[in-house]
């Protein structure tokens, strides 16, 4: 879903899913982590750099990992 037209047709699935990764984020490293990010972001760090310094993982690796937890 990461072209326009896909996102506009399962525009609430997206934030649903968008609402649930982050959920899981929060709860398996804290919302002060995840404050970071944000204030990684508004210091110019971009977004695949931010997430995997604070996460620990690549975008990659975390949306294999996150199917995997709810696809079954």
């Amino acid at each position: 879903l990461e072209d326009r037209q896909a996102f506009e047709q399962r525009t609430t699935d997206v934030y649903r899913t968008g609402t649930i990764a982050a959920t899981d984020l929060v709860l398996e490293h804290g919302y002060r982590v995840f404050g970071e990010l944000y204030g990684d972001l508004a210091n110019g760090i971009p977004w695949a750099t931010a997430f995997e310094a604070r996460f620990g993982q690549d975008q990659q690796s975390f949306y294999q990992q996150f199917n995997m937890r709810y696809r079954k």
